[in-house]
């Protein structure tokens, strides 16, 4: 009997190993690409994720469509048709990147699988992902912070983004930093008053620190969100909370401003340039040279319709043969367009764009039909908004930050009975 004890413990300590991979890839896979031990790291990251869904595949009792929601399912369903039909086609890119594309894009549906069984692989409660995440992303915080001002022997490259204070994807870390900043703003896990102040304004930093379009659509909006909920439940303690968090910051952030050095004196100027870029594209509609994201993802997207030439390919999609992650296969038989709803519309066609879209508004339903406190609710629909907001600045089926935060948060809602109300 105890032989058989030992076989099953240890199997639970392999599978939360594995997800405990999972999530770290989640926080720092936009560093990933800048440590030194990038070529022995970077294929846990997969790997991992395979041998999390083989074991769901184990479970007696496992339904992909009710797992991940009839329109997802579909998604997914069409998305390896497409896949199957990419590997015929005479006029595709590479093979094998074809053949790699169609495994990426695939992996969001996986993780979505492993998280939303979670509990009954590791016999844990889901709380356990959601602490991982912030303690994760405060790692990640102060490992930021650090490299901004000492060379560290970890990187390969020890310069930092032009106009952003990050070591990472400034866009991709701002959205796992997101989710963690959602679970400390809420309380998900109830942190005591001075810990969550703590937590707050670490987070809000570290985001400002990233200085992405992404984060500042979904700073505001979270916290918009939130203090709506408060409100609502007459929590106004919880608001001054969150107020005195955010002023400690402010107050950080223009002392380190006044008494910077020369060398990152111009670094903050070069984040100012950014930053008012990113407020004139924004807000005001207004176009910078160099800065103007979003009409390079229009102008990439122009580009990568000169592969649909028919009614049908409008309605189907093209399929993956053409699109391509790799800088070294982009030429003009090639595309990629770092807006994943874009590409959904290119590679999918009309039909995915609409599965994309009613996957994303089922969500929405069922958290919004959902009988439990606003606050929780709120909570779960700023976790899809993430993923929303990823997906148009990045191709979210293709990096573990988007579409894990995403399956974190499907994962949250399946197993929400062991995660205690906001």
């Amino acid at each position: 009997m105890y032989f058989w004890y030992k076989i099953v413990m240890t199997k639970k300590k392999y599978r939360l190993v594995l997800f405990f991979l999972i999530t770290f890839f989640c926080v720092f896979d936009g560093m990933r690409s800048n440590i030194v031990l990038n070529q022995i790291i970077s294929p846990l990251k997969e790997l991992s994720i395979v041998l999390c869904f083989i074991e769901c595949l184990k479970l007696k009792k496992i339904q992909m469509k009710y797992v991940l929601g009839i329109p997802l399912f579909s998604l997914f369903v069409y998305h390896i048709l497409i896949s199957v039909i990419s590997l015929l086609q005479e006029d595709s890119l590479n093979l094998a990147n074809t053949i790699l594309m169609s495994f990426k894009f695939s992996l969001i549906y996986f993780t979505c699988v492993a998280f939303y069984h979670f509990e009954e692989l590791t016999g844990k409660s889901y709380s356990r992902v959601l602490t991982w995440v912030v303690w994760l992303g405060l790692f990640y915080t102060f490992l930021n912070i650090i490299s901004v001002f000492v060379n560290l022997p970890i990187w390969i490259k020890n310069d930092i983004w032009f106009g952003r204070f990050s070591k990472g994807y400034p866009t991709s870390d701002t959205i796992s930093l997101s989710l963690m900043f959602l679970i400390v703003l809420f309380n998900a896990l109830h942190f005591k008053t001075k810990k969550r102040i703590c937590f707050i304004l670490l987070s809000v930093v570290s985001i400002m620190m990233q200085n992405t379009g992404s984060g500042l659509i979904l700073l505001p909006f979270i916290v918009l969100v939130y203090i709506i909920g408060e409100c609502y439940t007459k929590k106004v303690k919880n608001v001054m909370v969150f107020a005195f968090s955010l002023l400690i910051a402010v107050v950080i952030v223009g002392k380190f401003l006044t008494s910077m050095n020369q060398s990152v004196a111009q670094k903050v100027e070069d984040v100012t340039l950014v930053f008012q870029a990113k407020i004139d594209n924004f807000i005001k509609g207004k176009e910078t040279d160099n800065f103007n994201s979003i009409g390079a993802r229009k102008d990439a997207e122009r580009d990568a319709m000169k592969f649909v030439h028919t009614d049908l390919e409008r309605l189907c999609g093209i399929g993956l043969g053409h699109f391509t992650m790799d800088e070294k296969l982009m030429n003009s038989r090639s595309f990629s367009i770092e807006n994943m709803t874009s590409n959904i519309k290119i590679i999918y066609g009309y039909i995915g764009i609409i599965l994309y879209w009613l996957s994303i508004l089922s969500f929405l339903f069922f958290i919004g039909k959902w009988k439990t406190d606003i606050l929780t609710r709120l909570f779960y629909g700023c976790g899809i908004a993430i993923f929303v907001v990823g997906s148009q600045a990045l191709v979210s089926f293709y990096l573990i930050q988007v579409y894990g935060s995403f399956a974190i948060i499907i994962g949250a809602l399946k197993n929400r009975k062991n995660i205690d109300k906001l």
